[in-house]
């Protein structure tokens, strides 16, 4: 009888410890879809995450940082790191690596306001970090984790496709392993989001969406590789702005630590949604990799991106005014670091001709990704709209 009340007292102490947590809300091993996570580290990929890691219907098999999307090195692998946490991963069994901190070509970056605010806002809402930032580059581990499946594994990216299109450079077999790619990039039949007043009014791309802006030159080698590749454009998500009534019943309505900290998210973006600036950018991508009848028009196209450089090389190692950013003059092939025509290198066009066949996202049903969203990050259950 002492031995039996023993166990029932340590069965209680495990579950409410942090590894019992760990154990319990980990994905089980026979969880659906198989995925790989390319995230920059805003605000809306860490959304994307949460939904896809508390999805029954994915299996996250390892995750992969772009420090030259939203976010800068350090604070991006920290929050990344936090993130598992709090969902009750343990950082250290999951295959997780940082990419390049400067895309393939160019001198583009987010700005520095935008980057700054995304590694402060999490502060004290995750739990710390104590892990290092592992040796094993981003386009690594996409080898390594992608030539050791067993099954063919799928890909969402809400970054810059740096990281992919160095893996799929440097290891071309590995696309025999790759089911699907869903991105959240390009803005083919709808403006452009680059030029935001008060912080990037020096721009005079209209056309184009930060991802491609980002890396153009990565994005031409994802489409040109031959995979079955999903867009969510900016053509979808504008249909989904996060709206005022909507955000304020989730906050009202937070109770778990996960809820809790999408709170915290929206209330941050506070001021971009009183002005519709804010949309479910990488949050609805991540829906339509989790339930693709979100997507009420996909549509079936070629096409192509854009891009052209301006006479001559570089001007060297620079450090950007708007971004803060100092760029080295060496490619990571080598090559010299160029600057691209600011006017629309890295716009997605449709290119019947000479373009790469993908799925485009069109029309969405944005009522029942608000329902997902809200099943799967605990708010807003059977809320009134």
């Amino acid at each position: 009888m002492r031995n039996i009340l023993f166990f029932l007292l340590f069965c209680i102490v495990f579950l409410y410890s942090d590894a019992g947590r760990a154990c319990a809300s980990t994905q089980p091993d026979n969880a659906g879809e198989r995925w790989i996570l390319d995230h920059d580290a805003d605000l809306d990929d860490f959304t994307a995450i949460m939904m896809m890691f508390l999805s029954p219907k994915a299996k996250v098999i390892g995750m992969v940082v772009s420090p030259n999307g939203c976010s800068y090195y350090g604070d991006a692998w920290k929050n990344t790191v936090g993130l598992l946490r709090l969902l009750g991963v343990d950082p250290a069994a999951l295959p997780t690596a940082m990419g390049e901190r400067e895309p393939l070509n160019g001198y583009r970056a987010f700005p520095a306001a935008w980057r700054i605010g995304a590694d402060e806002v999490c502060g004290d809402a995750l739990p710390p970090a104590r892990l290092p930032v592992p040796e094993t580059r981003a386009c690594d581990l996409y080898i390594r984790l992608l030539n050791a499946a067993k099954e063919k594994v799928s890909i969402l990216c809400i970054g810059p496709m740096t990281n992919l299109a160095l893996a799929l450079q440097k290891a071309p077999a590995i696309k025999k392993k790759i089911k699907r790619v869903v991105a959240m990039a390009g803005a083919l039949r709808a403006p452009g989001n680059i030029i935001v007043p008060g912080f990037t009014d020096a721009q005079v791309d209209t056309v184009s969406e930060w991802n491609c802006f980002i890396d153009p030159v990565a994005v031409e080698i994802v489409l040109n590789s031959g995979l079955d590749i999903t867009l969510v454009p900016l053509d979808a998500t504008n249909q989904a702005p996060v709206e005022q009534s909507f955000m304020q019943r989730f906050i009202a309505s937070a109770e778990t630590p996960v809820a809790r900290f999408q709170a915290v998210l929206f209330k941050n973006k506070l001021g971009a949604v009183e002005t519709g600036e804010f949309y479910f950018w990488d949050p609805l991508a991540a829906g339509i990799a989790l339930d693709d009848s979100l997507a009420v028009e996909m549509r079936r196209e070629r096409i192509s991106v854009r891009y052209s450089f301006l006479d001559g090389a570089g001007s060297g190692s620079l450090v950007d005014p708007l971004t803060l950013h100092q760029f080295p003059p060496a490619t990571v092939d080598g090559g010299r670091r160029r600057r691209f025509d600011p006017r629309r290198s890295g716009q997605i066009i449709p290119d019947p001709v000479n373009g790469a066949p993908a799925t485009v996202c069109g029309k969405t049903d944005v009522e029942s990704f608000k329902k997902l969203f809200s099943d799967l990050l605990g708010g807003v259950r059977g809320a009134a709209p």
